[in-house]
């Protein structure tokens, strides 16, 4: 057995059996290896998920900052920088929930000028990023009535109440 397991071992890159032979503290069996291996694959996994969530946080932090400048562009009536924000929003790598927000602020944004097209383009992207974003269907609805389209605005409206069966607005 101890043969076979240093084998094992050996073949394993990284690891090493140098000073494990012989010593009484350590055991060399498969069972105990087993357990070895799963326990530092286990504090790796701990630690790429403690990186994750340390990057995401970051990204969440920073998706809020941009969408706070973004919101005191429109403000200020400054649309082309409020669009130029969102945009850095939707590139954050790690924050797909957070895309279909943006592209829906900026349809907000071209809906408040009078743009139905590109209004439409981005609530577009904002629900092949989210088919079930509710506030995507919704301004698709506005946009649609907007432009006389009653039969595509009665539609999306629908879907809104099946999506949103509870909301009573």
């Amino acid at each position: 057995k101890e043969i076979t397991l240093l084998t094992k071992i050996e073949e394993e890159p990284g690891l090493t059996t140098d000073g494990l032979v012989g010593r009484k503290d350590v055991d060399l069996t498969h069972s105990s290896f087993s357990f070895k291996t799963k326990r530092t694959t286990e504090k790796l996994k701990t630690s790429e998920e403690k990186q994750s969530v340390k990057l995401e946080k970051q990204d969440v932090e920073l998706y809020n900052l941009y969408k706070k400048l973004s919101d005191a562009y429109v403000v200020t009536k400054d649309k082309q920088n409020a669009i130029a924000v969102l945009e850095k929003c939707i590139k954050i790598k790690n924050l797909s929930s957070k895309r279909a927000n943006a592209y829906k602020d900026i349809g907000n944004i071209y809906l408040d000028e009078w743009d139905y097209e590109n209004a439409k383009v981005y609530y577009r992207k904002a629900l092949k990023n989210n088919p079930r974003y509710v506030d995507a269907v919704y301004y698709m609805g506005i946009v649609e009535q907007r432009s006389n389209n009653w039969s595509l605005a009665i539609k999306y409206y629908q879907k809104v109440t099946r999506l949103n069966p509870n909301d009573e607005d």
